[in-house]
């Protein structure tokens, strides 16, 4: 699952980024990297950016790359 399918205020963790090396390097100086808890707040309507908690900060994101941010419900240990 990724962060664009979740759930509103379903808290999940992250696995994996899947987009490109600058791309991740972007997102993990924000804070979401791999095992980090990570909550969608709110959606903007017809296909706008989505505002989410991440480990009690709000970002806003596009759905593209909510898209390459896999999570899973279950907080992770290993994560290699």
């Amino acid at each position: 699952m990724t962060v664009s399918q979740l759930p509103f205020r379903c808290p999940s963790y992250i696995t994996s980024l899947t987009g490109d090396n600058e791309l991740n390097l972007d997102l993990m100086r924000l804070g979401l990297v791999p095992g980090t808890r990570i909550e969608v707040i709110r959606r903007a309507p017809f296909g706008g950016p989505l505002e989410i908690d991440v480990v009690g900060s709000r970002l806003v994101i596009r759905r593209s790359v909510a898209s390459m941010i896999k999570v899973t419900n279950e907080p992770t240990t290993n994560l290699s």
